[in-house]
């Protein structure tokens, strides 16, 4: 970010900004060096460029990396698509022989307007460009910035003193603070109110069917998924409870072994034929009716002829 900061001084600069590149001018320090009016290289300089890199958002430091490639295309004779090759691979240009490029190819690409050699001492003559550049650096220190656009914000007058810039700043963060304990008990509140709200939903679900298995129109293995139900959408599930009517009891298989019994509980499991009808005329009756296999199970019992006879009526 403070690279970004640089390169628009330097471009929006209405003096002429020449650089100088006395070591190594890497990463978006090699970006700032093609910044200037003209750029010049020692003849032991190196430059290099790479793609944006850090944070964990792959689409931010694509989007940075392209405008670096901007910067770059509008300073040299190269394309985007090459100079983006050149920082995908991290390109190095210097005279070294461990270089991707030499100085010289640089000049050609445009990287460097000239090469200057170690050899011979340059004596700057710009007298007067430094006392101009001494005189506007003072002005700017015995010169109260500019805050309209805070102040504006901050709802205070332009020419409001840094004090009362800071003390309104204070409150605004105080009105802030205020305002999140607020909406903290109001999401609380609004959770309590919800939980309780479904507590008593659950009861009243709970309620209803306990009532429709008293009633024998629900079973009570079917509890828990009802209840469910009716907590998940109440009315449409209740008006379809409403339309229940009893539960059938499924018919019981006929008893014969204490069908009729006295009260000391007579096993009838071992009568024959000729003992029920004997002894309890209308258990014999209730077993054809209620259980015929039994009923058959004793007529084969009975003597041929007469098990012929019963097994034809």
């Amino acid at each position: 970010m403070e690279g970004y900061s640089i390169i628009s001084a330097i471009l929006n600069s209405k003096i002429p900004i020449d650089i100088y590149i006395d070591g190594i001018a890497a990463s978006i320090a090699g970006v700032i060096a093609m910044c200037g009016d003209s750029c010049t290289t020692k003849d032991y300089g190196t430059w290099m460029g790479h793609e944006a890199a850090g944070g964990e958002d792959e689409r931010v430091r694509n989007m940075v990396t392209d405008t670096l490639v901007t910067v770059l295309t509008n300073r040299t004779k190269k394309t985007p698509e090459d100079i983006k090759a050149m920082l995908a691979k991290e390109t190095w240009i210097s005279n070294s022989r461990h270089a991707d490029y030499t100085l010289e190819q640089g000049v050609q690409m445009g990287m460097f307007d000239a090469i200057e050699s170690s050899g011979k001492k340059v004596t700057i003559k710009r007298t007067e460009s430094l006392t101009n550049m001494a005189l506007i650096y003072n002005s700017l220190l015995t010169t109260t910035p500019k805050m309209e656009k805070i102040t504006n914000k901050l709802g205070l007058v332009a020419e409001a003193s840094e004090d009362a810039i800071v003390s309104e700043i204070t409150k605004k963060d105080t009105e802030i603070t205020a305002l999140k304990a607020r909406i903290t008990a109001l999401e609380l509140a609004e959770t309590t109110a919800k939980a309780d709200a479904l507590t008593a939903l659950t009861n009243k679900s709970t309620a209803l069917v306990d009532g429709l298995i008293t009633e024998g129109k629900l079973k009570a293995e079917e509890k828990t998924a009802t209840v469910a139900a009716l907590v998940n959408n109440y009315d449409f599930t209740a008006s379809l409870l409403s339309k229940l009517s009893n539960v059938k009891t499924a018919a019981k298989v006929f008893d014969f072994s204490n069908s009729g019994a006295s009260e000391g509980g007579e096993d009838r499991s071992k009568w024959s034929f000729a003992d029920w009808s004997k002894n309890d005329e209308a258990g014999l009756a209730k077993m054809q009716n209620e259980s015929p296999e039994q009923f058959k199970a004793l007529i084969d019992k009975l003597p041929k002829q007469l098990s012929n006879q019963y097994n034809g009526l």
